[in-house]
């Protein structure tokens, strides 16, 4: 862990008086690096549970979907994201038995498939290529681009809701 925060102690450590002279954080302030670390992946976290909530309600609003609140609650929203792409129901049971059963690498791989595959249908129907859901493997991308799909002016096609 000390590697990961190396430059971040080298940075602030001599300012705040963390940094011992051998250039380690002193013992008496490790729980405190730790503390903060926690606050900040925790904050980290809740950003990105709420602006992944906000932009797939927003494709779903404009999707014209009655259940768009399914965004906001974990797990609901992967089935609001089938819905959404209207695909065949296979793809909603190999995706929930991929998420359940852990993470094991294969599966992780399918169930991150089915999700592009999923966002590709989505984006077909907002007129937008589809090709777009492929970006969201590129870490900062994979945030940008439902933005881009929630708030990007397009011509929606018409879709059956449940």
């Amino acid at each position: 862990m000390e590697e990961i925060l190396k430059p971040l102690i080298d940075a602030l450590g001599p300012t705040l008086g963390y940094v011992s002279e051998n250039g380690m954080v002193k013992p008496e302030y490790n729980n405190l690096v730790v503390m903060y670390t926690f606050i900040f992946l925790g904050f980290t976290i809740l950003f990105v549970y709420l602006y992944s909530a906000i932009t797939l309600q927003k494709i779903a609003k404009n999707l014209n979907h009655r259940s768009s609140w399914l965004a906001w609650i974990p797990y609901a929203n992967f089935f609001l994201l089938w819905q959404l792409s209207e695909t065949k129901n296979w793809t909603l049971i190999v995706f929930l038995i991929t998420i359940f059963l852990g993470y094991v690498t294969p599966l992780l791989f399918a169930s991150t498939a089915i999700g592009i595959y999923w966002l590709w249908q989505i984006s077909l129907k907002l007129n937008k290529p589809g090709w777009i859901s492929l970006l969201t493997l590129i870490p900062i991308l994979g945030l940008i681009i439902p933005g881009v799909l929630a708030w990007s002016k397009t011509d929606v096609q018409t879709t059956q809701t449940p």
